[in-house]
């Protein structure tokens, strides 16, 4: 993706909000509990930077110049239990939003856990390129196939009462392309049902948070973008959604208000903001069960977006044609 042009909406007016360096990446994935190795995606870059970018127009936020996952990258990343969860609170969120014998399409479903939370009677189709979970999905009954969202959309065009992608969208490095795709595939009056890591959430302002750069995520999503986005591609956004904490999340965003809160405090001293100093504070602070509370509601009033837990969900319906909104409302119609 390229520093100078919107992957979303194709405009020329962006900022770079910040930068990182490619070796700290590589030395962030291959610690931090990840155990990840990403030197062969990157080549011989590892000194050079990688900025993120917002478009000033539609408000997305990019990794420019940056490479996506490979096989081998997810095959590493899929050893750790949390990787593939078998339920997730967007899963509820969006099941309750599927009606009864719906025909449901999931891109990059994993093993298909969201298909196990569907009404009976759903005709379910998941699609996704991580071969041990496609073998997976199908040793449980799941239909599920190794195949490109393009070529399933340009196979059955408008065949889905709901298309769903839960934690791909930021995956994608042409995430208009993937969205337009999947728009294709739904029917008159289908819903799309989108899940991204949430930027308007305390993952927003989290440092050092490895699994939201490259070669994880490539693009960041605030609720102004996704609805935007929705609205490019010709859909009527009708509810977002923010899911709570997680109690698997809370002991994190704990850690973000703290150091938001440090950071807070000390803006107007440069020299005791560095990463290694905010340590050596935070370790000083997390005596006082009390300053640390203090600390945590400051960055709340800085940033009240970080009461929000990880995921936002977005529900778009594609408008029906005129001539069948005319027969919705005139059920007779039908047989005139």
């Amino acid at each position: 993706m390229s520093p100078e042009v919107c992957p979303l909406c194709e405009q020329r007016h962006v900022r770079t909000l910040d930068d990182v360096t490619i070796g700290a990446i590589v030395r962030g994935y291959q610690g931090s509990g990840l155990g990840v190795s990403t030197a062969a995606l990157f080549g011989n870059r590892l000194s050079e930077r990688i900025p993120l970018v917002q478009c000033q127009s539609c408000r997305l936020r990019w990794f420019a110049n940056a490479p996506w996952g490979d096989a081998a990258f997810y095959e590493q990343l899929q050893v750790h239990p949390w990787y593939y969860q078998a339920d997730k609170p967007e899963f509820s969120f969006a099941a309750a939003r599927v009606g009864p014998f719906a025909r449901v399409l999931e891109v990059g479903c994993g093993s298909g856990a969201f298909a196990h939370c569907l009404p009976e009677g759903t005709a379910y189709k998941g699609l996704e390129f991580n071969d041990a979970a496609v073998r997976k999905a199908c040793g449980a009954g799941l239909h599920v196939e190794k195949l490109p969202l393009a070529e399933e959309a340009a196979a059955r065009p408008g065949h889905y009462d709901a298309v769903v992608h839960f934690q791909v969208l930021e995956h994608v490095p042409d995430p208009l392309g993937f969205l337009r795709q999947a728009a294709a595939a739904i029917r008159p009056g289908g819903r799309m049902i989108v899940a991204v890591p949430a930027e308007d959430s305390f993952v927003g302002i989290a440092e050092s948070c490895w699994l939201n750069m490259p070669p994880h995520h490539l693009t960041r999503w605030s609720d102004v973008c996704l609805e935007g986005a929705m609205e490019r591609i010709g859909l009527q956004v009708e509810e977002i959604w923010h899911e709570p904490v997680a109690e698997v999340h809370a002991h994190w965003r704990e850690d973000v208000l703290l150091t938001c809160g440090l950071r807070q405090l000390l803006r107007q001293q440069p020299r005791l903001s560095s990463s290694r100093a905010i340590s050596g504070l935070k370790r000083l602070a997390q005596r006082s069960p009390r300053l640390c509370a203090w600390l945590r509601a400051r960055a709340l009033r800085a940033f009240p977006q970080a009461r929000h837990g990880h995921s936002v969900c977005i529900v778009a319906r594609k408008p029906a044609p005129a001539a069948v909104s005319e027969q919705a409302r005139d059920p007779g119609a039908m047989d005139a």
